[in-house]
């Protein structure tokens, strides 16, 4: 379930980036303007970083789960040999 939402949630920020990128693009004299972007820069690149390592936590724990799933159903029962 939580794969599902990541999945959904980084084709939701993948579906932004072109909006962010043409944004960035745009130039501006008002320096309050400039500001606010350079903000949002950083915190798009943050929210990039945090998705990458979110990503990599669920696959590690895919991981995990598939090797208990595999040790549950095929491990034997070691208790009665």
């Amino acid at each position: 379930m939580a794969v599902l939402i990541f999945q959904a949630f980084q084709q939701e920020l993948e579906s932004r980036q072109t909006v962010f990128m043409a944004m960035q693009a745009s130039q501006s004299n008002d320096s309050s303007i400039e500001v606010q972007l350079d903000d949002l820069n950083a915190l798009w690149t943050r929210v990039n970083q945090l998705c990458e390592v979110r990503e990599a936590r669920l696959q590690e724990a895919l991981k995990l789960v598939s090797v208990c799933v595999l040790l549950f159903f095929f491990g034997g029962d070691y208790n009665n040999t």
